[in-house]
């Protein structure tokens, strides 16, 4: 499942290794949607993403509410703007998340 709104998706995966490399998976995900919007999807360089990126992990006991609040973005987003949403996250995770959300892809 992919949901977002115009300035962010959200995308659940699971992740089986701990040599799995999140800032490769991230640059190759980019580069191929990228290429996807450009040529398959008519936007001939109108289409770019943000230069960087928020991971969080989840415990399987918060898969499910994790795919609900994915699909309710339309409306959530209605009640709280991304803006808001991430400074309220900044609070909430202090330092950590703001390393995190500016990690280039690598």
């Amino acid at each position: 499942m992919v949901n977002g709104i115009r300035d962010h998706i959200h995308l659940p995966f699971f992740v089986g290794s701990p040599a799995f490399d999140l800032p490769g998976f991230v640059r190759e995900l980019k580069k191929s949607t990228n290429k996807l919007c450009s040529s398959e999807l008519g936007h001939k360089g109108q289409f770019a993403w943000q230069s960087g990126y928020f991971a969080h992990a989840l415990g399987r006991d918060r898969v499910d509410s994790c795919y609900d609040y994915i699909k309710s973005q339309q409306k959530h987003h209605i009640r709280m703007t991304f803006a808001e949403e991430w400074e309220m996250m900044k609070e909430a995770y202090g330092k950590d998340l703001v390393a995190v959300a500016n990690h280039p892809e690598g």
